[in-house]
C-alpha cells in the first residue's frame, strides 16, 4: 500500500484495487480472521498527524497517545485505523502482537492473486464467507472502536489543519453510505449530497430498503405514536441513545452534572435543551468557519456529548438488555377519602386490585377486624408488591366500606378504571373519583412510557459504640424512596412508644420493608431517604440519617453506604 502508513505492522485497506490503478500489476490480497476474536480486540483511531507530520518511526508516539487517552487498551494488542496520507478512504493496521506467529489469536489466513485476477479472488473470497464482499470494509462499524474520525482530517492535502479545532463525526452510531442510485460521476459535490448516515439496519429494513425514509422517520417516529415500529427497532444502538439524549432534555444541570461528573459543566446546557438530539441525523454538510458561537464547535461539543451518552447505553446493554428493561409502567400514586359515610372518621377496609399481564397485585387490602380509623383527607397506606405492567390492557378496581357495629357495613367507594394502550396518555397523572352508596375517594396514577423497576434493600452494617454488635438490634424510625411522581413514599416507619414498636434487626442483615419498589421513568432518578434510630443505648436524634441517589443508566445493582453519627447502613438497588 502506498503512501504514509501508521506504523510498524501489517497495513490493510478497505477493499481491492483501493490504492492501485487498475492498470497495475501489483499483488493484491484479501485478508480474512475469525469474527468472534476480532469483534473481541480493541481498536483505536489514530489522528493522522500523529503519522503525518514528520519523519522518524511514530511508534512511541502513536503508543503513548493510546495510552493516555484509552488505558484499558493494550498498544501493542490492538487495531489502529486512520485515514490514508491522501484520504478520504480508511486503512487499518494489524500490529505484530496480533499476527498468529505471535499469538495474536485473530486466525488470520491471506488470499492472493495478481491484479489481473482480481475478479477469481473476489468470487474465492465470496465462497469463503458465504456472502457478496464486493462492498467497501467499514472498519468504524465494528465493536470496540476507540474514537472517532475527524471530517478535516478526510480531506486530502489537509496536514496544514491539523491544529485547528476538529469537527467530529458520530462514527459509532451512524455510518456513512451512499443510496443505491448515487450517481458513479459528476464532481464531488454533487455526490456528496447523497450521502446521508445509515438508519440501524431494522429502520433500514422496516421501510421496505427505502434509506432517505428511514433516515427521515427513523427517530421521530419513534415514540409512542408508532408502537409497532419501536418494539421492533427499539434495540438497534442509535435508537437507545436517542431515547437517553430524549430522557435529559429538561433535566437540571444539577442531576445532570451528577449523571455525568466527567463532562465539563459547560456542555450540561446543551443536555438540558435538547440541542444536541437532532445532530445524530443530519447529514454531514461542510463545516463553517469555527468560532465561539459555530455551527462547527456545537457539533463537536454534541458529538463530545454523544460518546458519553453512548458509553452509559453500551455499558447498560452489557449488563441487561435496554429494551427487555424500559418499558411502560403504571403507579397508583396514592389514594386520598373524601367522603366517609359523612362522618368525621370511619373504621375502613377493603380492597384496590390490578389486573396485568402478570397477574393481579393486591395494591391495598385489609379486611375487616383489621379496618383503620379514617376520615376524609385521609390517604390509605398502600402496599403495592410491584408496579403495573403497562405494555398491554390492565384494569384496577376498589372496593372500599366503612365497618359497622348494629347496621350493615356501608360501601363509601367503588370503581374500576381500564387502561388501554392504543390511545395512551403516557407521564400524565390522572385522578378519578371512585363513589360508593355512602361516600367516595379520589385515586390518582400515572403510567409511564419508558421506565425499569427498582428494588431496595437495606443493609445495617454497624453501630458505633454499641455493646455487642453481634447481638440483634432494636431499629425504629423512617425510610422512604422517591421520585418525580412520587415525593415521598415510605417504606419503613416505626415510631417507639412505651417500649414497643420497632424491628429487630441483626449486624449484616437487611432491615425488614414493605411496598420497597418502586417505578422510575428513564427521565428520573431514584432517591433513598433513611433516617434510623437505636433504641439501646438512646442516641441523639440522626443516628443513621442521610439521602442516597440512584440512576438507572449504571449497572443493573447498585450500593451506596448511609453514613450516621453512630452507625452505617448499605442501600442496594436493583434495576429490573
Amino acid at each position: 500500500m502506498g503512501g504514509m502508513k501508521i506504523t510498524a505492522g501489517e497495513h490493510l485497506h478497505i477493499a481491492l484495487d483501493a490504492c492501485f490503478d487498475t492498470e497495475s500489476t501489483a499483488r493484491q490480497c484479501a485478508i480474512l480472521a475469525n469474527s468472534t476474536q476480532l469483534d473481541r480486540v480493541q481498536k483505536v483511531i489514530i489522528p493522522r498527524a500523529l503519522f503525518q507530520s514528520g519523519s522518524g518511526d511514530p511508534t512511541d508516539v502513536i503508543r503513548n497517545f493510546v495510552r493516555q487517552n484509552y488505558p484499558h487498551v493494550d498498544p501493542e494488542r490492538a487495531l489502529y485505523i486512520s485515514y490514508i496520507e491522501e484520504g478520504p478512504d480508511l486503512q487499518m493496521l494489524i500490529p505484530f502482537g496480533l499476527l498468529n506467529a505471535n499469538g495474536g489469536g485473530l486466525n488470520i489466513s491471506v488470499e492472493c492473486a495478481e491484479s489481473e485476477n482480481k475478479q477469481e479472488l473476489q468470487k474465492k473470497v465470496d465462497t469463503i464467507l458465504g456472502q457478496s464482499s464486493s462492498t467497501c470494509v467499514n472498519y468504524i462499524s465494528w465493536d470496540n472502536v476507540n474514537g472517532e474520525l475527524s471530517d478535516v482530517e478526510s480531506n486530502a492535502g489537509s496536514d496544514g489543519k491539523f491544529r485547528e479545532p476538529v469537527e467530529y463525526k458520530t462514527s459509532r452510531l451512524m455510518l456513512s453510505f451512499r443510496l443505491e442510485d448515487e450517481p458513479q460521476s459528476g464532481s464531488d459535490d454533487e455526490k456528496e449530497k447523497y450521502k446521508i448516515f445509515r438508519p440501524g439496519p431494522c429502520l433500514s429494513g422496516r421501510f421496505g430498503g427505502n434509506a432517505t425514509q428511514a433516515f427521515d422517520s427513523s427517530f421521530e417516529s419513534l415514540r409512542s405514536h408508532n408502537q409497532v415500529l419501536r418494539q421492533v427497532c427499539g434495540a438497534t444502538l442509535e435508537d437507545q441513545v436517542w431515547q437517553a439524549l430524549e430522557s435529559f432534555r429538561g433535566m437540571d444541570i444539577g442531576r445532570l452534572r451528577w449523571q455525568f461528573p466527567h463532562l465539563p459543566v459547560y456542555l450540561l446546557p446543551l443536555l438540558e435543551h435538547g440541542l444536541c438530539r437532532s445532530h445524530i441525523r443530519k447529514p454531514r454538510e461542510a463545516a463553517p468557519e469555527s468560532g465561539p458561537g459555530s455551527a462547527r464547535l456545537l457539533k463537536r461539543n454534541c458529538c463530545t456529548i454523544h460518546n458519553a451518552v453512548t458509553v452509559k447505553v453500551k455499558a447498560n446493554m452489557e449488563n441487561k438488555s435496554w429494551e427487555s428493561e424500559f418499558r411502560p409502567l403504571g403507579v397508583v400514586i396514592d389514594v386520598k377519602l373524601t367522603d366517609v359515610d359523612r362522618q368525621t372518621v370511619g373504621d375502613v377496609y377493603g380492597s384496590i386490585v390490578a389486573t396485568d399481564l402478570l397477574g393481579t397485585i393486591d395494591i391495598y387490602r385489609r379486611g375487616r377486624d383489621l379496618s383503620q380509623k379514617k376520615g376524609p383527607g385521609n390517604y390509605l397506606g398502600l402496599e403495592p408488591p410491584r408496579p403495573i405492567e403497562a405494555k398491554s390492557l390492565f384494569s384496577i378496581t376498589a372496593d372500599l366500606w366503612d365497618s359497622k357495629t348494629f347496621v350493615s357495613d356501608r360501601l363509601i367507594s367503588h370503581g374500576w378504571i381500564a387502561w388501554v394502550p392504543t390511545k395512551p396518555d403516557y407521564d400524565e397523572i390522572k385522578e378519578v373519583r371512585m363513589k360508593g352508596d355512602y361516600g367516595s375517594a379520589t385515586m390518582r396514577y400515572v403510567v409511564l412510557h419508558s421506565a425499569r423497576i427498582a428494588t431496595i434493600k437495606v443493609r445495617l452494617d454497624r453501630l458505633y459504640g454499641a455493646q455487642n454488635n453481634h447481638y440483634t438490634k432494636r431499629l425504629y424510625g423512617d425510610m422512604s424512596l422517591e421520585t418525580k411522581y412520587e415525593p415521598r413514599r415510605t417504606f419503613f416507619h416505626w415510631e417507639f412508644q412505651d417500649g414497643k414498636d420497632f424491628v429487630l434487626t441483626a449486624i449484616g442483615h437487611v432491615i425488614p420493608t414493605w411496598n420497597s419498589v418502586a417505578a422510575v421513568a428513564m427521565d428520573d432518578s431514584l432517591k433513598v431517604h433513611v433516617d434510623l434510630y437505636n433504641l439501646i443505648p438512646v442516641y441523639a436524634p440522626g443516628l443513621i440519617k442521610g439521602t442516597v441517589e440512584f440512576s438507572h443508566l449504571g449497572p443493573n445493582v447498585q450500593q451506596q453506604k448511609v453514613y450516621g453519627q453512630d452507625g452505617e447502613v448499605t442501600v442496594q438497588v436493583e434495576w429490573s
